[in-house]
């Protein structure tokens, strides 16, 4: 809980120093489709198969 406290006044102090843009507020995670196993035929293929 500390952590989580910590965090939201980090965040307050951002805004009011800077506003929105102070703000990180991209999407957390890897980059959409790094780590894949399979390649993008081969969901196709998986995908047909579910359906």
């Amino acid at each position: 809980m500390r952590d989580v406290v910590q965090t939201v006044i980090a965040a307050v102090k951002a805004y009011r120093a800077g506003g929105w843009k102070a703000l990180d507020v991209e999407r957390p995670g890897r980059p959409q489709g790094t780590g894949r196993t399979l390649t993008a035929e081969q969901e196709r293929e998986v995908q047909l198969l579910i359906r």
